[in-house]
């Protein structure tokens, strides 16, 4: 099942937070290379049981709001161990972000940092009931281009907010690959810093 998603945009990233990066537009372009497959995974949690599949098809943008971005195409697997718990969520409404884990290199400019060489590790689809997207423009599509009947003449779910299982909405295939590796993080170097821009609601209320 494939879905289309924004995974990065220019501009200010986690202003209020101790991660904040401006990035260029011109960046994500010299970067999309690095963004050519990437494993998705459920939660930011890196294991084999919630890997998903691959995110695919880089491409550049333009969104409504004159930002950059980079949209992909995330393949996930039918038989992914997550899979079915990821399409009961997103069909309920409790999944409609994803978040990317990200290495930069950052500089300063007139004080303020911006991102060059930025080095993608995985996309994963998040739950807003444990997570905050602080990407607002970083969705998963769901919606189809244009809405019509399939099927013993049941409606397009997604006219109710439910999944689209139109033709013109990606595609069933049994020839899915997965991502055979689950993907390591880069070792830490000086000016190397690791971004994973999803909040956790439960550990900060544990915290506090």
């Amino acid at each position: 099942i494939e879905f289309p998603v924004i995974a990065i945009t220019s501009g200010p990233h986690d202003e209020d937070g101790d991660q904040k990066v401006f990035i260029e537009p011109s960046i994500l372009l010299n970067s999309i290379q690095a963004f050519e497959e990437l494993p998705v995974y459920f939660n930011h949690q890196r294991t084999e049981e919630d890997l998903l599949g691959l995110a695919i098809n880089p491409e550049i943008v333009k969104l409504d709001d004159g930002k950059s971005a980079i949209k992909m195409l995330a393949r996930i697997h039918k038989d992914a161990a997550k899979a079915k718990e990821m399409m009961e969520r997103i069909e309920a409404g409790k999944m409609t972000h994803v978040s990317i884990d990200w290495l930069s290199k950052d500089v300063e400019v007139l004080g303020e940092p911006f991102a060059t060489e930025i080095r993608p590790i995985e996309v994963s689809f998040i739950d807003n009931e444990t997570r905050t997207p602080v990407c607002e423009a970083c969705t998963i599509e769901t919606k189809c281009n244009e809405h019509r009947e399939f099927g013993e003449n049941k409606p397009c779910g997604c006219e109710t907010g439910g999944h689209c299982a139109c033709d013109t909405h990606g595609t069933h295939s049994e020839e899915i690959t997965m991502a055979e590796e689950i993907v390591e993080k880069a070792s830490e170097q000086s000016g190397i810093v690791e971004r994973e821009f999803a909040a956790m609601k439960d550990q900060l209320s544990e915290m506090k």
